[in-house]
């Protein structure tokens, strides 16, 4: 049993509640917390340990029961309870480490292997994976150049000081002209594309020659049925849609990924920005203020 102090807020919770995600009765699936009881048989956790999870769904409720063996269920590290400034900080980052951290980190470690050479386009660079990703591509794996989309001019302030080298209003500029410019025609190596339907059309136009357009979720809709002849024209490109799940196939890979993640947070190499709080009874908000892109 775990006393939840906080509770991830992800777009996937948004595809659950509005049925395009099928058969999904309880909404939430991260947060953070600390272990009020256990079981006999319990070896693993004792109560007292702070761990945070990012696949236990009903997450939005005060307290959670889940099995040990539970994949996704843990420890928060030590070292985290030094780095910020008050225990509330540490469940919020453990509650927001999970879904969209490991997103990022699977989406340029394993997805597509980001180096130094890579020109990288982000779409949504200040929301939470797209912040993300920006850090990592340019501050850990040294990208040669990351350009990110945003919607406004405060997500454009918060783009480049997550690292992007440039950063493209998309409201008001033609994402693809830009990024061909910025390119010298050259393109991007590989596309992040979190938003879907509305961007889909452009991302592959961007996508440099045998480079890779990464489809990883459907913020504004699903997107549409691609003819496999349009990437032969387009140069011999490369698209795939991903998911999580497939990338965190042991124990060992998901270790693995947090491990990283964990000390990239320590060394200050990536930051993990709480944009907004919401009361567990404003939930619904919450999700309006995330299909309307107007969180941060």
């Amino acid at each position: 049993l775990i006393d939840i102090r906080s509770s991830g807020v992800n777009f996937i919770d948004t595809y659950h509640r509005s049925g395009l995600y099928k058969n999904v009765l309880k909404l939430g699936k991260e947060g953070a917390g600390a272990i009020a009881k256990i079981g006999d048989e319990v070896d693993k956790y004792k109560v007292g340990d702070q761990v945070c999870w990012f696949s236990i769904q009903g997450s939005y409720a005060t307290h959670i029961v889940t099995t040990m063996d539970n994949l996704s269920l843990m420890k928060i590290p030590e070292a985290f309870f030094t780095l910020y400034d008050n225990d509330d900080d540490v469940f919020d980052v453990g509650a927001s480490v999970g879904i969209q951290a490991l997103t990022a980190h699977y989406l340029c470690r394993s997805v597509y292997p980001v180096g130094e050479q890579c020109t990288v386009l982000v779409h949504a660079g200040a929301g939470g994976t797209g912040s993300l990703l920006i850090q990592i591509c340019k501050k850990v794996l040294k990208a040669k150049m990351v350009i990110a989309t945003v919607g406004t001019e405060e997500k454009k302030k918060l783009a480049l000081q997550y690292g992007a080298d440039h950063v493209i209003l998309y409201k008001t500029e033609d994402f693809v002209q830009r990024v061909l410019k910025l390119t010298n025609n050259a393109k991007a190596s590989v596309v992040f594309d979190g938003v879907g339907k509305t961007t889909h059309k452009g991302s592959m136009e961007c996508t440099a020659v045998r480079g890779m357009c990464v489809f990883f979720g459907n913020a504004s809709g699903p997107v549409p049925a691609i003819d496999p002849l349009l990437l032969s024209k387009l140069g011999s490109i490369f698209i795939t849609r991903p998911t999580l799940n497939h990338y965190i196939g042991s124990m060992e890979e998901l270790q693995w990924r947090y491990n990283e993640l964990f000390a990239w947070i320590q060394a200050k190499e990536v930051s993990i920005r709480i944009g907004q709080r919401f009361a567990l009874s404003k939930v619904f908000d919450a999700h309006k203020a995330l299909e309307s892109r107007g969180t941060v």
